[in-house]
């Protein structure tokens, strides 16, 4: 076999690798959270995430999803997880009263 034509085939058979090791890859279907998703009152696993910064228990679930229509009513948009330690303060603030 010349040179030239294993060249070709090395070259060939590293662009067919390649376009089988990166065709197969994926998105991952589970979504993780980031710091700039919404909160919404509705979704257990964010309320229990800013219960769980407390250290309350499930009763005070009223109280966050309080806090999360008064941060909306002060800020004027809806609260994102960047926002969970002043939803916090404004749990602990509405206790106290």
């Amino acid at each position: 076999m010349s040179p030239l034509m294993q060249i070709v085939l090395g070259i060939g058979s590293c662009v067919i690798l390649g376009w089988l090791m990166f065709h197969q890859t994926s998105t991952p279907e589970a979504h993780v959270a980031s710091h700039d998703d919404v909160i919404d009152p509705n979704n257990s696993y964010q309320v229990g995430f800013l219960i769980g910064l407390t250290g309350g228990t499930v009763t005070d679930a009223s109280m966050v999803r309080y806090a999360l229509e008064r941060f909306e009513q002060t800020h004027g948009y809806k609260p994102t997880l960047r926002d969970a330690a002043t939803i916090v303060g404004l749990m602990n603030a509405g206790r106290s009263l």
